[in-house]
């Protein structure tokens, strides 16, 4: 592909079709590939071949075909050394520390694929090897930060978990000229990961490479717009250069939509594509994760969330010296615990979640431990009550218990996060708030805008899920609302008909949460969440009456602003009488009541007819037209854009931009 570029480019700037010598001029001096796979280097030449016959206009007489040189050490590498042949092991590649530096500072554009896969392996020389390479890896994006003015952040810096995908986005810096541009195809976790060791080694790209875009193709996994690819991806686009301090690069998260992505399209929404400060990602990792499965609403949501200044989960445990940790781990491939050290294992129950969904559990069904030893046991406070054990695969379904409390000690398999509070004056308390966080819409919200697994490689969370969540502080707490919360948590073990929405009122009530952030979780929660239910309610077609819910919000919302002159607001849905190629599109006119807005039938088949097309083409979901006095609004058909928080969207964008459609006085 980027050879037919190259040539169409120069034929376009000499306005003339490139003859054969120009042809393999371009071939042979401004292509360039890398590989360790001799197999991949013969297929690439064989494709660069046909493309230059295929390019060729005038394919007589046959030798005027004729290759000069062969592709292989000119345009082709194969950067696996001599003796690392026959290795089917991981090798380093272009990430070589002998490696040529005649390719430095050569390339003006470097676009690459590398690979994603961890370096992992059980027996002890792999373990050795796979060690070896990650300090190469280090070492090497240490000296390239170095180059590049970063000692500071050199220093600290330590490649995270044996991926070699991060050393090769830096060997590319050294590849491509200063000022060059890097586009490469990276897993998703590069940004989504908010583990310590993954946030740290964003933060350094976003230090050391001037961002210019990504394009967070989470949503885009097992469609075809990349067969066969089954996880979160991203295309990541860069200047080689460090940015200035007020750097803003651009951030866009196509959705999910069966009917474009089973034709291997995706809608780029201009909409959605956010400036995002380098500086606002460092402070706040969370931010693209949230950006990637909600909207600026949720950035919102969770700045009130940071700003309570409460203590997270794992902090509070930490304080008051507690016990929570992942269960015991049996892992018979490993090294095993000696047996006197499982022994008060032996004399506790062996936790098993209730096969009825029950969301109480009774201790006295459950078999003691009864393994001889483990690999890990954990400490005997983990498991001492009262105590709350959250699955780590909790369900789509919000019918099925999130997590349990014993009041017994059991012991639990690393299946399950434990939480006690024994020996605390406040415990039944603090494990009945926890108990009732981890069963609100907020915990799922929290979760889905920050687990590294949810929405990003897997379906469950980490326990650092749990742990980053706000923690109320109990001093500031009512002694209402320290009653109510036990209360409400026994009865959400006992009631046959659980209080749902008493659970999330009281959450949202302690974290400060108004109405519209409460819109808010509930419409991310019903639109975004990993789940095929929540994907095929995003994609379905918005009803009759949540049109009417979208407009009543709309015309709420905009009612102040006309309310200063005395003036009403009417929105009025277009009926289109032939769907046609709109079908997918519902329209609607804002004006205000003094003057109604009305279509005729010929304007309305023509134009909106048009409108639509256009607004098809250019990938958006929704678009305005300005009309003498009023407005046109046109909403792509799908529930996710008809939620009332996209009304609350449509609403601040109409006042922020179109007011002025509305003269003072004009009617």
């Amino acid at each position: 592909l980027a050879f037919r570029k190259l040539v169409a480019a120069r034929w376009e700037h000499e306005g003339k079709r490139p003859d054969t010598k120009t042809i393999q001029s371009i071939l042979y001096n401004q292509l360039c590939g890398f590989d360790v796979s001799e197999a991949a280097l013969r297929l690439a030449a064989l494709s660069l071949y046909i493309t230059a016959i295929e390019l060729n206009g005038s394919p007589r007489p046959p030798k005027s075909l004729k290759f000069p040189k062969p592709l292989q050490g000119i345009v082709l590498y194969n950067h696996r050394r001599q003796e690392e042949q026959n290795s089917k092991g991981f090798v380093l590649g272009s990430l070589r520390p002998d490696l040529s530096k005649d390719f430095n500072s050569r390339f003006d554009l470097v676009i690459g694929n590398p690979p994603w896969t961890r370096l992992k392996g059980d027996d002890e020389e792999t373990k050795k090897e796979n060690k070896a390479h990650s300090l190469a890896f280090t070492t090497l994006t240490r000296q390239i930060l170095i180059d590049r003015g970063l000692e500071d952040v050199a220093k600290k810096y330590s490649n995270p978990d044996n991926n070699p995908d991060l050393p090769l986005l830096w060997r590319s810096t050294q590849w491509a000229k200063p000022n060059g541009i890097i586009a490469m195809a990276l897993p998703g976790r590069i940004f989504l990961k908010q583990s310590q060791a993954g946030t740290s080694a964003f933060n350094v790209i976003l230090r050391g490479l001037e961002i210019t875009g990504i394009l967070n193709g989470s949503n885009l996994s097992d469609t075809e717009v990349w067969p066969g690819m089954n996880q979160p991806f991203m295309l990541f686009f860069a200047r080689n250069k460090v940015p200035v301090d007020n750097h803003h690069f651009h951030f866009v998260t196509p959705y999910f939509e069966k009917r474009l992505n089973d034709k291997g399209q995706i809608r780029i929404d201009y909409q959605s594509a956010q400036a995002i400060s380098m500086s606002a990602v460092i402070e706040n990792s969370w931010l693209l994760k949230t950006l990637a499965v909600g909207t600026s609403l949720d950035v919102e949501v969770f700045r009130k969330l940071n700003e309570l200044g409460w203590p997270d989960v794992e902090s509070y445990w930490r304080n008051q010296g507690l016990h929570s940790k992942r269960g015991y781990d049996l892992s018979p491939e490993q090294p095993q615990m000696d047996e006197k050290d499982v022994l008060f294992m032996r004399r506790l129950p062996d936790f098993l979640p209730p096969l009825n969904g029950s969301f109480s559990v009774d201790v006295a069904s459950f078999v003691k431990f009864r393994h001889a030893t483990v690999h890990r046991s954990r400490n005997p406070e983990l498991y001492a009550p009262p105590l709350l054990i959250v699955p780590e695969s909790p369900g789509g379904s919000q019918l099925l218990p999130k997590s349990w409390v014993l009041r017994k000690a059991v012991v639990f398999s690393k299946s399950f996060y434990g939480f006690s509070a024994h020996g605390s004056k406040t415990a039944d308390l603090i494990i009945a708030l926890l108990h009732l966080i981890t069963h609100s819409e907020l915990f799922r919200y929290h979760v889905l805008m920050t687990s590294s697994r949810m929405g990003a490689e897997r379906r469950t969370f980490l326990k650092e899920s749990i742990d980053s969540f706000p923690f109320p502080i109990i001093d500031l707490l009512t002694m209402n609302q320290r009653e109510y919360s036990l209360h409400l948590s026994l009865q959400l073990e006992t009631a046959t008909n659980k209080p749902w929405q008493k659970i999330n009122s009281f959450v949202f009530d302690i974290d400060g949460l108004d109405e519209y952030d409460r819109q808010v979780v509930k419409d991310t929660l019903e639109v975004a969440s990993p789940y095929k239910e929540a994907r095929d309610r995003a994609n379905s077609a918005p009803s009759k009456d949540e049109r009417k819910a979208f407009y009543a919000e709309v015309q709420r919302l905009l009612t102040p602003s006309f309310a200063v002159t005395n003036e009403g607001v009417s929105i009025d849905e277009v009926e289109i009488t032939k769907q046609g190629n709109v079908s997918t599109w519902h329209f609607f006119t804002i004006s205000s009541q003094a003057k109604s807005a009305r279509l005729t039938p010929s304007a309305q088949k023509v134009f909106i007819s048009q409108i639509a097309k256009e607004a098809n083409k250019t990938g958006c979901s929704r678009v305005i037209v300005h009309e003498d006095d009023s407005l046109l609004v046109g909403v792509i058909g799908q529930y996710r854009y008809w939620t009332l928080s996209h009304a609350r969207l449509c609403a601040l964008d109409i006042l922020r931009h179109h007011l002025d459609m509305f003269p003072i006085g004009r009617s």
